[in-house]
């Protein structure tokens, strides 16, 4: 009895260490949201667009300017590589304190000493509590336009545009709704997948200069031949005459 179970417990233990594919573990690709309170909850509904080769976690940071929001994550984002992505939402409360000159500053900062990883910068919206017309809003036009022009010598940088309409806004017109937050990371997800898209391009041969002259003869020759089978075709369909 003894010699049974000694022969069955090297059975089970053969069993438990055997690898298996379920038990292997991948390494997900990450991705970090810092924000301020425009974006509260827009992990959760990331997650759900994205995929599971995708870990999502976020920062928020309510009524921060971007010096602060960048700030936050300097030492969280140390470990982060290629395959990583960070997305920055914030500027509104800079331009609504007149400072948007100093926030696109330390956003380009936080960008040129973070060039491994990939960064999403999203616009500032629009203000549907104020006018259209509004200084705020004359702001915020200028500074997505500032934006979009500084972000262009940055080769590991995709805008996101958050120019939605007013129904995707809550009823005081600052903040998005819940169907604002799930079409902007319905957005956001379509632009983190093309940092991983690879277009192929079929290839094309050029040819030698020695095989030139041969080409030409070539073409000489078919032309010949096309002539000589019209002639034939010709000659085949006209009727003939007796004399």
């Amino acid at each position: 009895m003894k010699r049974y179970q000694s022969s069955h417990d090297k059975f089970l233990t053969h069993r438990l260490v055997k690898p298996s594919a379920n038990n292997i573990q991948t390494v997900k690709q990450k991705i970090v949201i810092i924000e301020d309170s425009h974006a509260r909850k827009s992990a959760t509904e990331l997650k759900h667009n994205i995929g599971l080769t995708f870990t999502v976690s976020s920062f928020i940071k309510p009524g921060a300017g971007m010096g602060s929001i960048v700030d936050t994550i300097k030492e969280d984002i140390k470990t982060l590589k290629k395959h990583d992505v960070v997305i920055i939402w914030g500027g509104s409360n800079d331009i609504s304190k007149n400072n948007s000159k100093e926030g696109l500053k330390h956003l380009c900062d936080f960008i040129k000493n973070n060039q491994v990883m990939n960064i999403v910068v999203m616009t500032a919206p629009l203000r549907h509590d104020l006018l259209p017309s509004s200084c705020v809003n004359s702001e915020v036009l200028s500074y997505n336009k500032q934006l979009r022009k500084r972000m262009k010598q940055y080769n590991n940088v995709k805008i996101l545009e958050t120019d939605l309409e007013r129904k995707y806004f809550t009823k005081h017109g600052l903040h998005l709704n819940l169907s604002g937050k799930e079409c902007i990371t319905l957005r956001l997800a379509t632009v983190i997948k093309s940092f991983f898209h690879t277009e192929w391009m079929s290839p094309f041969y050029l040819q030698w200069k020695g095989d030139t002259a041969i080409t030409k003869r070539n073409m000489i020759n078919m032309d010949s031949s096309v002539i000589n089978n019209d002639d034939r075709s010709t000659s085949r369909s006209q009727p003939s005459h007796s004399p």
